[in-house]
Order: C-alpha cells, then sequence, then structure tokens
C-alpha cells in the first residue's frame, strides 16, 4: 500500500517538475515585465494544486455532476485554460501585469463559483437522498 501511495504521489509531482525545469530553461527574466511572469507562474501552480486537491475535498456523491461534469472535470477544465493563458503571457510577456493579474482573477472567481455551487447542490441532494 505504501509503495502504490509513493508512486501515485510521483505521478503527480511529475508535471510539476517538468514544467520547472522547462519554465526556468525559457523564461527571459531580463526585461521590466517580469512580474507579468512570476504571476501567470503562480496561478499555474495553483490552478495545478486545485486540480491534485479540490476533488477530493468535495463531498462524494454517486453520478454527481455540474454543467455535466464532475468537480475533477471543471478542476481540469480550469487547469487547462489557466495553462493556456500562461503559455500566452510567457510568450507575450511585455503586457502588464495587471491585465494578466485581472484575467486570473476573473477565471478563478469563475472556477470558485461553480465549485461553490457545485458543493451546495451535492449538499442539499446528500440532505434530500439521506445518503
Amino acid at each position: 500500500m505504501q509503495y502504490s501511495t509513493g508512486l501515485l504521489f510521483l505521478l503527480k509531482m511529475i508535471f510539476i517538475i517538468v514544467f520547472n525545469i522547462i519554465f526556468f530553461l525559457f523564461c527571459d527574466f531580463s526585461n521590466n515585465n517580469s512580474n507579468t511572469t512570476w504571476t501567470a507562474y503562480v496561478f499555474v501552480h495553483v490552478s495545478y494544486c486545485s486540480l491534485i486537491c479540490v476533488p477530493k475535498m468535495v463531498i462524494k456523491i454517486k453520478n454527481s455532476c455540474i454543467l455535466g461534469l464532475p468537480m475533477y472535470g471543471i478542476s481540469l477544465i480550469y487547469f487547462v485554460v489557466i495553462l493556456l493563458t500562461s503559455m500566452w503571457f510567457f510568450v507575450n510577456n511585455d503586457i502588464s501585469y495587471k491585465y494578466c493579474l485581472t484575467t486570473y482573477i476573473m477565471v478563478t472567481g469563475l472556477y470558485l463559483s461553480i465549485m461553490i455551487v457545485y458543493i451546495l447542490a451535492n449538499q442539499h441532494t446528500k440532505k434530500n437522498t439521506n445518503i
């Protein structure tokens, strides 16, 4: 049991390791707008943590979905949107960090709103079905 737990942890850490290696090899920190780069970097890690942690924290009810997706699917979509947006900000890092931060706050706010609705719907379903 301990061996498989260690392997699952290692599997989850592969993305972080590979992303950080690529990030530090190819990002240019010599320009003045490195705040945009660091903002994107932080939000990629936050979205990946939400992808890993949030589905384990929500109430698990059989076939519980919102918008036709389980919470893991919604977290995966959030992660992919943040990752693609971050790649765009990494390439176009001459944009002010304020626009970058505003974009991330709006996407994260939408994700958190969907997550709260998901949790409330699950609690309501659990209360009505007496699980």
